[in-house]
């Protein structure tokens, strides 16, 4: 509940009001929007207001963070953007969706957006070694955004 971290690599930059990853129902939510109107938005173990950043790329990796009961971060590419102070919800039991996000009743909210990668784990996770240790993988493989 109050150490937890999501996110997803994108290979594309895609303006669209789309989820990339995501859970969310009346009560408790998880979603990332990598670029919707030129803003990267996020929400981990809450409801109310997504953490939001300006951006105008959607490519790279994106990730939520919350890190306390009321310690919340959204990265992209290893490096915080923005940040928040809500407090956390209980966990819902969901299901994550990946391309879209469950609405508690079915997939919502499709992406077009290609995802080379999704993950959860553990707030304590280093956003930026995570990030550098893709992108050293990715670059093995010839497939770096």
């Amino acid at each position: 509940r109050n150490s937890a971290c999501f996110g997803v690599y994108v290979r594309s930059n895609i303006n669209a009001a789309s989820v990339e990853i995501g859970a969310q129902n009346a009560t408790a939510g998880n979603v990332i929007f990598t670029r919707s109107s030129d803003l990267l938005r996020a929400r981990c173990n809450k409801l109310g207001s997504l953490v939001d950043s300006a951006t105008t790329n959607s490519s790279g990796l994106t990730v939520a963070v919350r890190t306390g009961a009321a310690v919340e971060a959204v990265f992209k590419n290893g490096v915080s953007v923005d940040s928040g102070t809500e407090t956390s919800l209980a966990i819902e039991s969901m299901n994550f969706y990946i391309g879209a996000y469950n609405d508690g009743t079915a997939a919502a909210s499709f992406s077009t957006k290609p995802i080379a990668l999704a993950f959860a784990g553990s707030g304590s996770i280093s956003q930026l070694l995570l990030y550098n240790s893709l992108q050293q993988y990715m670059t093995s493989l010839q497939t770096q955004v």
